[in-house]
């Protein structure tokens, strides 16, 4: 997540909004995927925690494309 911002914001800052956005976009896809894996582990187990909360929020985000909060 930090390489991610790291990326995100000079790209942003330098006028490149689409390297910007699609820094973004990789960094949280890669961050998904993992999350995705652990709650499916999880309702499976029975159990919904905030990870899936997390999970529908980012794949919300990636959806509509939303890249920056109030943007």
């Amino acid at each position: 997540m930090v390489a991610r911002t790291g990326a995100v914001r000079p790209a942003s800052f330098a006028g490149a909004p689409d390297i910007a956005d699609l820094c973004w976009g990789l960094g949280t896809v890669i961050a998904v995927v993992p999350a995705v894996v652990r709650v499916l582990a999880a309702v499976q187990q029975g159990h919904a925690g905030v990870d899936l909360i997390a999970v529908l929020t980012l794949g919300g985000t990636l959806a509509v494309r939303s890249t920056w909060p109030g943007r």
